[in-house]
């Protein structure tokens, strides 16, 4: 009799353990976007990357009075510069972000873009705190990105802007036109890629990165 209890309660242990992963991975979608309730800003921040959804949510947010202006980080993209020096018409993401911006209607004294190469949102997050220190004023941020993002680069920039001297209010803006579907990601290989990759990139800031800032 005491053997069925305990075969009976590690049965009962081990569902509740498939249960609880089950929800984890139904959830894992929905956890990586965080959508803030906005307030006015001094600086709408847009994150490099996929470049539709993060221009037009940015233009939004800007039409809607809730920035007022906007900051591109310069993104490092392997050869472009070389690709230039041999002729060739291509335009840096960053310059696309930027154009697409003025073609909107938004006016070019608002977009501030920061040199730098960037490779990554920590190094865009490391650009814009030196450009707050020569702009004090700036003390709140609506970051702007793809859905997926949202959660790690609000943890990067919390992270970088802690000890910072002002405090820095941040809130996050997911882009709407984004196709990811963060309720099903399961559904779609492109959506799979997206959380997995983005749960390794939060694990690598939270054990790693985050020291070496």
């Amino acid at each position: 009799m005491a053997g069925i209890k305990r075969r009976y309660k590690f049965f009962l242990f081990f569902v509740l353990i498939v249960v609880a992963v089950v929800l984890m991975l139904l959830e894992a979608g929905n956890f990586l976007v965080k959508k803030d309730k906005l307030f006015r800003a001094d600086a709408i921040v847009l994150l490099m990357g996929s470049i539709p959804d993060r221009v037009l949510q940015t233009e939004l947010i800007y039409k809607q009075g809730l920035g007022r202006r906007i900051i591109l980080v310069e993104e490092n993209m392997e050869g472009f510069h070389d690709l230039r020096k041999r002729g060739s018409p291509i335009v840096s993401n960053t310059d696309q972000c930027y154009n697409a911006l003025v073609y909107l209607g938004i006016n070019e004294e608002f977009i501030n873009v920061l040199p730098g190469s960037a490779r990554s949102t920590i190094q865009e997050a490391l650009i814009i705190k030196d450009f707050i220190k020569s702009n004090p004023s700036v003390d709140t941020l609506i970051l702007v990105s793809s859905p997926s993002h949202t959660r790690r680069a609000s943890m990067i920039f919390s992270k970088i802007l802690k000890h910072y001297e002002v405090p820095v209010v941040i809130y996050t803006s997911p882009g709407e036109k984004s196709t990811f579907n963060a309720a099903r990601w399961w559904k779609s290989r492109e959506d799979i890629q997206y959380v997995l990759t983005e749960y390794v990139k939060i694990l690598s800031f939270l054990f790693i990165d985050q020291f070496r800032i």
